[in-house]
């Protein structure tokens, strides 16, 4: 009786770790093509090819961020971005849909300080003088390859 239940216990636990692989998978596959086709879609739709980068963090719920970076005269000029960036996900990616999903409508030329501003406030808040620190440091000793001169 006791192996039983422990060949129960063992191929329950497969089918799950199986079942949470697939799931991730099927995640990361849609989080892929999503990054190829957003940029595409959005540059048909608004004339101006976008930056757009996509995170997923997948602990207890999945949650989405999506930030797509237009110039200042497009933000300016269409106020409707970032619910036409939710209709093209639930429209051709369900999986991230299901997801806590969160977009951001950015300036493309704002600074890397800046943009952690607006998108991690409450960080910012705590960190922001700690984060300016840094990125200046990498600034300073960022080391730029060269061409050999012959």
């Amino acid at each position: 009786m006791q192996k039983i239940f422990k060949r129960l216990l063992a191929a329950g636990g497969l089918v799950f770790f199986s079942y949470q692989g697939y799931r991730s998978w099927r995640l990361i596959r849609s989080v892929m093509a999503l990054d190829k086709a957003l940029p595409g879609y959005l540059e048909s739709i608004y004339g101006e090819l976008p930056k757009v980068s996509c995170n997923v963090n997948a602990n207890v719920s999945v949650k989405t961020r999506i930030v797509v970076k237009f110039s200042a005269e497009i933000i300016a000029k269409y106020d409707n971005i970032e619910e036409v960036v939710k209709q093209f996900i639930s429209d051709f990616y369900p999986v991230l849909a299901k997801s806590k999903l969160k977009v951001a409508v950015l300036d493309i030329a704002l600074s890397k300080a800046e943009t952690i501003k607006q998108l991690h406030p409450k960080i910012y808040e705590k960190l922001g003088s700690v984060i300016e620190k840094k990125l200046k440091e990498k600034e300073t000793t960022a080391v730029y390859d060269e061409p050999p001169t012959d």
